[in-house]
């Protein structure tokens, strides 16, 4: 379970999702809840999509797997009440800074025991929110 928690806390911390247009705040937390629901849904492909460089660097660094890789051994192992509690998560804060953000989230003990900690960083690139790291 151990690997578990770290590929979800790298993921969650390391992943780029796009939005575009609206304001700031409301592009942030779109791109941050498409990237859980992504993680939650095992779509490896369609989480990865929204991973920075960096990101992506730092899930291979920590886990030893490509993105894909990691995404899918993650989805493979959470069970119902993982992935009803990682779409649920709810966002208590975003505050943006220019191109870069922060979520906070409400991890409760469920997203806690996969990993899930509560704050996540993001950076707008090529008009897009990609989550970068812890």
């Amino acid at each position: 379970m151990r690997t578990i928690a770290v590929i979800v806390a790298v993921l969650l911390a390391a992943v780029a999702a796009g939005a575009c247009g609206g304001n700031a705040e409301d592009d942030v937390r779109s791109s941050w809840e498409a990237a859980a629901r992504a993680v939650a849904d095992g779509d490896a492909t369609g989480f990865c999509a929204m991973v920075s460089r960096e990101g992506k660097d730092e899930i291979t660094a920590r886990t030893g797997l490509a993105c894909e890789d990691a995404v899918r051994l993650l989805a493979s192992q959470l069970g119902a009440a993982d992935k009803a509690a990682i779409r649920g998560a709810a966002i208590s804060a975003v505050q943006v800074d220019g191109d870069a953000a922060t979520v906070t989230y409400e991890a409760g003990p469920g997203l806690e025991q996969v990993g899930f900690t509560g704050r996540t960083s993001m950076t707008r690139v090529d008009g897009r929110w990609l989550l970068q790291g812890i």
